[in-house]
């Protein structure tokens, strides 16, 4: 049986690049023609620097930017009907929150949050579509 809807969040940052190809295109073999992916991940940002650099390298991510993302997706056979930055959503849930996070927690959650505000990286969704 095939899915009419596959969502993936956060985990391609795991997979290196030819990795993050067969994931891609495993995905798009399970779903029905026509059938949709969304797909949100960690994107490298416009700005690129030492401290986030060691950051994300300590966390084992493997982040590309946006624009290599849809070639990816493109040369996965994907199409792409919608996309756009999550980011500040996700900084705005985080300052909702953060009263209630654990204090071993919210260090890191921070030190996240400022890379996020300072574009390091970005938090990104693609609405795919997988055609006959």
């Amino acid at each position: 049986n095939k899915f009419n809807l596959i969502f993936c969040r956060d985990v391609c940052i795991y997979l290196y690049t030819e990795q993050k190809y067969k994931f891609l295109k495993k995905v798009r073999s399970e779903l029905e023609d026509n059938g949709i992916f969304v797909l949100i991940d960690y994107c490298v940002g416009n700005i690129i620097n030492n401290d986030f650099t060691n950051y994300y390298m300590n966390r084992k991510w493997n982040i590309i930017s946006v624009p290599f993302y849809k070639k990816l997706l493109n040369d996965t056979g994907f199409t792409l009907i919608d996309d756009g930055d999550l980011t500040n959503n996700y900084i705005d849930y985080f300052k909702i929150l953060n009263k209630d996070i654990p204090d071993n927690i919210i260090d890191n959650l921070n030190k996240k949050l400022l890379f996020l505000k300072n574009r390091n990286f970005e938090w990104h969704y693609f609405v795919l579509k997988k055609d006959n």
